[in-house]
């Protein structure tokens, strides 16, 4: 839960005017992820979605056009979807978050002026939590499109320039803590690292002196957020020692920081550390218990760690979480394979091929092979 001290309400989205559109198209059009020169239209995104009713991307992208259309109620319900069946989808996250901007054209206005209505004041605070929990399970989730605040009839590819233009080389100390955190925001999409970790360094040496002071940062994130962070951009930079240090710091902080026990365990994983990988796993898990993403992390590090039985019981608790989601019969179908449960496996490999959206053409393939060799 964020905290909503004193004026927090106020100041917390001044960051808003600068990605506020970026729920207008955050992610890419359909048509355009798949290299399509033309537009996907929305009948053909309507018939995705429908087709492919388990399949994360495909109701984000008909959500980012019901967006576009203005249509909010519908954008909800495919955005909630989205998130639904994929747990870790940041972008619907951060588009959830600035939905309520736009949907409501005078709640910044209202916002800044601290003149918030109470359902105002529970919209906001919903968005501050969506924000945050989008950039702490991947602080570079790609605002991809903006919209021109002043022509909002047109779009602007937010490329690797786009993100050099919000480069800003002034003294960092000089500037609001919005711009430093978009500051750092481009300059890590754009890799610069050694960049993007100054900036954030500022802003944690400013949340640090924050804790000891009654003045708010505009930022809805916490100190070890920062650290968390920091720690993402060293692991991204390729310096695993630098990256360990701010990670533990982080969850020293707050044991409840689930990415950061999460990205541990990664870390620990791609080392062959089980022992210390499952910990971290196990330690997100504890942390966020409904996050099913979060136990077929766990699932697929103990069968990584020859753990099968660990692996097939955890995995079943991942699909009776969430059974939408079709990733975790494919995975579990595997790890049953490898426990030689033939039957359970067959049963799983089934039920993936039956629910697999099209973009998981490869995994389905694999599975009606493996189906092959298990039978009689």
């Amino acid at each position: 839960m964020i905290p909503l001290r004193g004026r927090a309400l106020r100041l917390s989205a001044r960051l808003i005017p600068l990605v506020v559109a970026a729920w207008w198209s955050t992610g890419s059009l359909l048509a355009q992820t798949r290299g399509s020169a033309k537009p996907a239209t929305l009948a053909e995104l309507e018939s995705q979605a429908i087709k492919d009713s388990l399949d994360a991307e495909a109701h984000y992208q008909l959500g980012a056009r019901y967006l576009e259309l203005k249509r909010w109620d519908d954008a909800e319900r495919q955005l909630n979807t989205t998130i639904a069946i994929e747990p870790h989808f940041a972008r619907g996250y951060l588009s959830l978050a600035y939905l309520p901007y736009a949907r409501n054209g005078k709640l910044l206005e209202h916002q800044q002026k601290g003149t918030l209505s109470t359902e105002e004041r529970d919209s906001v605070a919903r968005s501050l939590r969506l924000e945050r929990q989008a950039f702490l399970i991947d602080p570079f989730v790609d605002l991809m499109d903006l919209r021109d605040e002043a022509r909002l009839g047109s779009q602007l590819r937010f490329t690797r320039e786009g993100y050099e233009l919000h480069i800003e080389y002034a003294p960092l100390e000089s500037l609001p803590n919005q711009r430093v955190w978009f500051h750092g925001l481009a300059a890590a999409h754009i890799h610069n690292y050694e960049e993007a970790i100054r900036t954030f360094q500022v802003l944690l040496n400013r949340e640090t002196r924050r804790e000891h002071s009654d003045s708010l940062i505009p930022i809805p994130l916490r100190t070890n957020d920062y650290r968390y962070i920091l720690a993402v951009i060293y692991q991204q930079w390729g310096k695993p020692a630098d990256a360990l240090e701010q990670y533990q710091a982080a969850v020293a902080g707050d044991l409840g920081l689930y990415m950061a026990h999460a990205r541990l365990a990664q870390m620990y994983k791609e080392h062959r550390m089980w022992d210390k990988a499952i910990e971290e796993a196990q330690a997100a898990v504890q942390a966020n218990s409904d996050d099913s993403d979060l136990l077929m992390d766990l699932g697929k590090i103990q069968a990584s760690a020859d753990q099968v039985a660990a692996a097939e019981q955890t995995l079943r608790s991942a699909l009776e979480r969430n059974p939408r989601d079709p990733r975790i019969p494919y995975e579990l179908g595997m790890v049953e394979q490898l426990n030689n449960d033939t039957a359970a496996a067959k049963l799983h490999f089934d039920r993936f091929i039956a629910i697999a959206p099209s973009r998981m053409a490869t995994e389905v393939s694999d599975a009606q092979r493996r189906l092959v060799t298990l039978a009689p």
